[in-house]
């Protein structure tokens, strides 16, 4: 980029510093509105500063003065790709590849779009396109390494090898690097990856991400959850709802076996509760470790709006849950403390749902799980006045149901899709 001035806006967009190029480019086009390149940039300085509004206004604006354009259809793309509308992305893609087909951004591009789309085969594929244009591609070449590690293919740590080879200290390969140890359960070799990738760049999103795990993942309990969320990532919907269903008929199997057989009970019940114990813990261990690193001036760091709600609400729920218990004993008179109980049990069930509402990524099935949550124990607070064992059952039947919309819900929007 020979101008200086478009120089200058490159670097400091390089740097991170979004609002001081935002300044430094309208401040120029006030003077030069029809500078191709400055609009370009300021474009990219808005997403760098979130206003992806703006940026895509001004995309669209390019759009009509050089539809032709690679860096355009680029920048188009990318906006799709931001917003996550997956499918548009693939549209914009679609046309790069057709008329830039020797470009291996096209693929990468294209890449990104199915890996939105969960679609990783057919996001392998792409990038590997890219790869044989360019090999030395260090986007495609990160993409291919997140890609693969979802796939759990074994080879993915040349690919690493190669990444590091070209550019030892890029946050994106290490980041991505630090997240192939966590899988392989190297958990303190993964931190030292990403804390070097995070003082690179502090505001890598995997690196921040895949941090936040590994550090989760010191404790053994979470990191049995960790792999199996890497298990069922791998599966598509059906195969989701068949594991789902299975899980649950021989749940539903085993307490029958052991309600019938009284010789067999002592061997069964183990076994039933230890399901139990796992099924709860796969929704509030997330939510408890989140409240771990919320305690922790450095891990609340790596948290988001949504993990910081959620942590709150169990840590309350079940706070809640453990003060009537504390009542239960402190008072343990028979009509007194039957209802201190029931209480109990009604918050600490509470937490399952507090603790995941805000899992899912569409905004109206968040706001469907929140209207169902509050308005469930809500509800089940003002039956329990009248009559306190309705109100428990309302609860228990409540998060039953609830825990079997979410998981419907998930299955839709993260289950592994097939092309």
């Amino acid at each position: 980029m020979s101008n200086p001035l478009h120089q200058r806006a490159e670097q400091l967009l390089n740097s991170g510093r979004g609002k001081e190029a935002i300044e430094f480019l309208e401040n120029h086009l006030a003077n030069q509105s029809d500078d191709m390149v400055a609009l370009y940039l300021l474009a990219y300085a808005y997403l760098q500063d979130g206003d992806k509004s703006k940026a895509r206004s001004l995309s669209g604006r390019l759009m009509e003065l050089a539809p032709g354009e690679f860096s355009v259809l680029a920048l188009a793309t990318d906006i799709e790709l931001i917003d996550e509308y997956f499918e548009a992305a693939e549209d914009r893609a679609q046309n790069m590849i057709e008329h830039f087909p020797r470009e291996a951004d096209s693929y990468v591009k294209m890449a990104r779009a199915k890996l939105g789309q969960r679609s990783y085969d057919r996001a392998l594929e792409y990038v590997n396109l890219g790869l044989e244009i360019n090999p030395e591609d260090l986007n495609a070449l990160n993409l291919k390494i997140m890609v693969s590690g979802i796939l759990g293919d074994k080879t993915n740590n040349d690919t690493i090898d190669d990444a590091l080879q070209l550019n030892p200290e890029n946050a994106a390969t290490v980041a991505n690097h630090g997240w192939q140890l966590l899988r392989e359960g190297k958990v303190d070799e993964a931190l030292e990856r990403l804390k070097f990738a995070l003082s690179i760049d502090p505001t890598n999103e995997v690196a921040r991400y895949v941090m936040s795990e590994a550090i989760k993942s010191k404790f053994w309990p979470y990191r049995m959850l960790f792999k199996y969320g890497e298990f069922t990532s791998k599966l598509s919907g059906k195969n989701s709802w068949a594991f789902l269903i299975g899980a649950y008929l021989v749940y539903r199997m085993l307490w029958k076996l052991a309600d019938k057989n009284e010789v067999l009970r002592p061997f069964v019940l183990p076994v039933v509760y230890g399901i139990m114990v796992v099924f709860l813990l796969t929704w509030i261990l997330g939510p408890l470790m989140n409240l771990y690193l919320l305690s922790n001036k450095y891990g609340r760091l790596l948290l988001d709006k949504s993990d910081k709600i959620t942590a709150k609400l169990t840590g309350l729920t079940l706070a809640t849950a453990l003060f009537f218990v504390v009542l239960h004993f402190a008072f343990d008179r028979p009509n007194v403390s039957v209802g201190f109980i029931n209480y109990a049990i009604m918050f600490g069930l509470m937490s399952i749902p507090f603790g995941t509402f805000l899992n899912v990524k569409h905004k109206q099935n968040r706001k469907l799980l929140i209207y169902l949550s509050v308005g469930l124990l809500i509800f089940a607070i003002l039956l329990s006045l009248f009559n306190l064992w309705a109100g428990t059952i309302l609860v228990i039947g409540g998060v039953f149901i609830y825990q079997w919309v979410i998981n419907g819900i998930m299955i839709k929007e993260n289950a592994r899709k097939f092309e």
